[in-house]
């Protein structure tokens, strides 16, 4: 369907259609491919709202850091999540926002929960593992996040951030606790 708005054109299809272009232009022209998923990260951050409060408002914010890490703009995305989506916290603030934040930090792993990507700086590789760890305690997946939250809280109390040596480890201490692992 093309729908025309004042001067723009819309052009949407049926996500099975969207899915195969997907494939078609993922497997036959890589480079159209991360072309595409780099204008739709940016369109969908001009389109968001600048101060989000609620996940209607946030999720153009979350598909944007997906696409942006789909089009290898891994620092811009990381720059977006952590500044627009977390406000530069360690904590999930949003109620309902777990299973949108998880897609959003997985975008950012090459190995699940374990291996960032390496465009990325140290600290932040650190951050997302910080970030994975807690994501998964909320969502109940304590055995998933024992090994990013020991690796993450080893590294800031190698780097002496306290503060975020602390705000990793007591998601984990109240899971632990909670489930009787301690």
């Amino acid at each position: 369907a093309v729908d025309k708005r004042e001067t723009d054109y819309i052009i949407d299809c049926h996500p099975l259609v969207r899915h195969y272009i997907d494939d078609f232009l993922f497997s036959e022209h890589k480079d159209l491919w991360v072309k595409g998923h780099g204008l739709i990260f940016h369109h969908l951050q001009q389109i968001a709202v600048s101060s989000p409060s609620n996940m209607k408002e946030l999720e153009p914010l979350f598909r944007a850091v997906i696409h942006g890490t789909q089009a290898g703009l891994y620092i811009e995305a990381f720059q977006l999540y952590f500044e627009r989506i977390k406000k530069g916290q360690f904590s999930i603030f949003t109620e309902g926002s777990h299973h949108a934040d998880q897609a959003c930090i997985r975008a950012f792993f090459v190995k699940q929960w374990t291996e960032p990507v390496d465009e990325l700086p140290e600290d932040a590789q650190f951050y997302l593992l910080s970030s994975a760890a807690t994501n998964l305690i909320y969502l109940g997946n304590i055995n998933e996040a024992i090994g990013p939250s020991y690796k993450s809280i080893g590294w800031f109390v190698q780097h002496e951030k306290w503060l975020e040596a602390a705000g990793a480890a007591a998601p984990l201490w109240s899971m632990l606790v909670a489930a009787g692992r301690l």
